[in-house]
């Protein structure tokens, strides 16, 4: 009888110790945690890490050639985006990747060692139901090219830094989270390369 509630205890002891805690987002701006690649890095940025619920988000997201030899990349790359609520649940946007593609040089970009390409891409936070900090992560999917002439042609899947963004309550028109009026002022849009 007490060997089997020792054993009982150990199994619980070890189970509760392999059980990892829910992750929840802490940090405001960029983390330096992107996929380890010797040939591409891709990297996201946000003008304005502090915004309230229902204002788009407009993220700067680049692919930088961090390899010594020029590549191929598509000249409008398909992002798939994923974030963590503050409460630690995931969602994403719904994508459905191409398996292959005829890739010209229309739709198509060189990139020399040390060139980037930057795309903005707009996330709308209307659904958006919690304040704090949520942490959005970017993933290049690129199809495999079937022109024969763009080579080396860059394929695969590669995630970007993590990005934590600070949401506050919605604004009521002309009033802050607070309550207080405030005079709204346009924020300046970033171009789009």
């Amino acid at each position: 009888m007490h060997i089997s509630l020792l054993l009982v205890t150990a199994l619980l002891l070890a189970g509760c110790a392999t059980v990892p805690s829910r992750y929840i987002p802490k940090e405001v701006g960029s983390l330096n945690d992107a996929d380890d690649s010797n040939i591409l890095k891709v990297s996201i940025s946000c003008k304005y890490p502090e915004m309230s619920i229902g204002e788009p988000i407009v993220f700067q997201v680049s692919i930088k050639n961090i390899s010594s030899r020029p590549l191929w990349v598509p000249r409008n790359p398909d992002f798939f985006f994923t974030w963590i609520y503050p409460d630690g649940r995931h969602d994403s946007f719904v994508y459905e990747p191409q398996r292959d593609q005829f890739f010209t040089r229309t739709d198509s970009v060189r990139l020399r060692p040390g060139q980037k390409l930057t795309k903005s891409v707009s996330i709308r936070t209307y659904y958006f139901e919690r304040k704090g900090i949520t942490e959005f992560r970017a993933y290049l999917r690129t199809a495999r090219n079937t022109n024969p002439e763009l080579v080396p042609f860059w394929n695969g899947e590669l995630a970007s830094n993590s990005y934590g963004v600070k949401f506050s309550p919605k604004k009521k028109d002309g009033q802050d989270s607070t309550g207080s009026l405030t005079r709204t002022t346009p924020r300046p849009t970033s171009p789009t390369s």
